[in-house]
């Protein structure tokens, strides 16, 4: 859209918008939004866009080398802050007073009054996500459902590890699960840290193969959803089952 602006005799601002074919073309973007969303709108880990968007970043302003992308300007600063202090071997910053370089506390020395006001804080389209969501949360048997599918994933993991002769144990809370390749039990970070990271990783790469996705670290948590389906539960033991006896 192209806005016009022109004055009548009052002094009175008037404002015209008309099409232009050189205009941004919102649909265009907004179908593509839609589009993505059926995929999953949040992964907790890198995705293909993100390459595709730092290479067409990078391609625009040949001066960036490298692109890492952030949820908020504090998240950037904080990261550039740590990256130019083990680079530079420095512990002090500059700081322009009565600037706002974020709301985290290095940054925070003469900033004035402060407001909540990040970049993302409470955008729209997470917003929505959110209370619906919850709204879904709140109908009968939901957190039943998560809390079966969630036992079934977790125990036939581990039933699949032992019977290939590897030492491994696990726990879950209705979406929420973690296992760990050690006898176990595992109650702190100290227990945790007796698991097998090298078999961890094997485990982890082939079932990336065989087309399942889980966290890259063992000491991450896991989440199920509603969208998982009894049939996802039982393909994934499965897979498990084949990994578990090639490592």
């Amino acid at each position: 859209m192209r806005m016009a602006v022109s004055f009548d005799e009052k002094t009175k601002k008037t404002f015209t918008i008309r099409k232009s074919e050189e205009a941004f073309n919102a649909a265009k973007v907004l179908a593509a939004l839609a589009e993505t969303m059926k995929k999953g709108t949040s992964f907790g880990a890198p995705c293909l866009l993100e390459i595709v968007l730092a290479e067409m970043v990078i391609s625009a302003v040949p001066s960036i080398e490298m692109v890492c992308f952030v949820n908020s300007g504090t998240e950037a600063c904080m990261s550039v802050l740590r990256l130019a202090r083990a680079y530079t071997g420095k512990k002090k910053i500059i700081k322009f007073e009565g600037c706002y370089h974020g709301h985290a506390d290095p940054f925070l020395v003469k900033a004035g009054p402060m407001y909540q006001a990040g970049t993302l804080s409470g955008n729209p389209l997470a917003m929505t996500a959110g209370i619906h969501t919850l709204k879904q949360m709140k109908e009968p048997g939901t957190y039943e459902y998560l809390n079966k599918i969630t036992g079934e994933l977790v125990q036939g993991i581990i039933d699949a590890g032992k019977r290939a002769g590897h030492s491994i144990c696990g726990g879950y809370i209705r979406g929420m699960f973690g296992f760990f390749s050690t006898e176990g039990p595992v109650y702190n970070f100290a227990d945790a840290k007796k698991s097998d990271a090298t078999k961890f990783a094997k485990f982890y790469w082939k079932m990336l193969e065989d087309g399942v996705y889980f966290a890259p670290s063992q000491f991450e948590a896991g989440f199920t959803s509603l969208a998982h389906t009894p049939e996802d539960i039982q393909s994934t033991i499965a897979a498990a089952e084949r990994v578990f006896w090639q490592i």
